[in-house]
């Protein structure tokens, strides 16, 4: 399946990348490339290669959980700056549209 130019334009437009003519066309030829690639691969005969996989025995490195209470002169310190602070919440912008 070969990128076409609508398909670029759309992908590059859902991954919010600005790109000129020569960068869109550096990116259509290197999908191909990359395309070519993955079908040489997939020509491979790979019917008596085991298959590898790695098995970590340690453990996590974890630290004991001490929670700290700020005071409340601290508090109303951070409440006092925040630019949007309502109800006891800290309101931030949405980044989902």
């Amino acid at each position: 399946m070969k990128l076409n130019q609508d398909e670029l334009d759309m992908l590059l437009q859902t991954v919010k990348i600005e790109a000129n003519e020569e960068e869109a066309t550096k990116l259509q030829n290197d999908s191909i490339k990359l395309e070519d690639w993955f079908a040489s691969i997939e020509e491979m005969n790979t019917e008596e290669v085991a298959p590898t996989f790695y098995n970590y025995y340690g453990g996590n490195v974890q630290r004991e959980d001490n929670p700290r209470v700020a005071s409340e002169e601290k508090k109303k310190k951070l409440f006092n700056i925040a630019e949007n602070f309502k109800e006891g919440f800290y309101r931030v912008p949405p980044i989902i549209e």
